[in-house]
């Protein structure tokens, strides 16, 4: 008896609707993939996993974008919702990450102690072990945007951020520590936007910009739930110059590092 996988049946699914909408059979697109007639049956049937090699190749043939990679990727990371899946996968293609942060550290530049109590405080119901993948999920997107060759990282930090402890003082300050540490890299350059500065721009709420290497700009507003990737140009160029206008409110970099070691030291 063949045992389906749900998450394995999404992904044959959505492969069985787009062919079927092209009007392509099994063994048509077998010839244009790395993959058997009965190889694609079974994966449309849930009863085989798609491997990410042969969802680019299905992405190509059915003129599906990258719909096909992201669900797989998805099945591939079952409880990890499909539209953090998508952020990631435009994180790790930015050139340029550029993130104004109103209330937390930018997950990026978070220890893993601050990643626990900020996942924590954020959802009360969470299960210990649902909270601890979350942060090594969180842990390992650092590991792969700041890998061999990392983006260019832009950040903009609100004071309040800086003056609320998060976890103990003791993670507080070594969560500090961290941002100042990762600062001195020459490709991340961390503002502090002091709390006198106002009304701004990012009051609104948080927000990043990623350019990537197509040089498309996107904007990505995201909350606990959803996220979206935004390509309008006029909203993605409004963004833009909000970030801009932070930036120039913001202190330079070596009087926030002053300010982020002041912090640090009232702790």
């Amino acid at each position: 008896m063949e045992t389906v996988k749900p998450e394995w049946l999404r992904v044959g699914r959505e492969i069985r609707r787009r062919r079927e909408a092209l009007d392509l059979s099994l063994d048509r697109i077998s010839r244009e993939v790395s993959l058997s007639a009965g190889m694609l049956s079974a994966i449309e049937r849930g009863v085989r996993n798609c491997k990410p090699t042969y969802a680019r190749e299905l992405d190509a043939v059915l003129n599906s974008g990258d719909q096909i990679a992201r669900l797989v990727d998805k099945a591939n990371r079952p409880g990890t919702p499909l539209w953090l899946v998508h952020v990631e996968q435009l994180l790790y293609q930015a050139e340029e990450i550029r993130q104004f942060h109103l209330g937390w550290v930018p997950g990026l530049l978070q220890t893993e102690a601050y990643a626990h109590a900020a996942l924590r405080a954020g959802d009360a119901t969470a299960t210990d072990s649902q909270i601890k993948e979350s942060v090594r999920a969180r842990m390992r997107r650092k590991e792969t945007v700041w890998g061999d060759v990392p983006p260019r990282g832009l950040f903009v930090i609100d004071e309040a951020v800086l003056l609320r402890t998060v976890g103990t003082p003791d993670v507080m300050g070594a969560q500090l520590d961290h941002v100042l540490s990762m600062a001195e890299n020459p490709h991340v350059t961390v503002q502090v936007l002091p709390l006198d500065v106002a009304p701004h721009p990012g009051l609104d709420g948080s927000f990043q910009l990623l350019r990537l290497a197509s040089r498309e700009t996107l904007l990505i507003l995201e909350t606990r739930v959803s996220a979206d990737a935004d390509h309008e140009e006029e909203d993605v160029r409004q963004y833009v110059q909000d970030f801009d206008d932070l930036r120039a409110l913001a202190l330079a970099p070596t009087p926030s590092a002053e300010l982020i070691r002041k912090v640090r030291e009232n702790l």
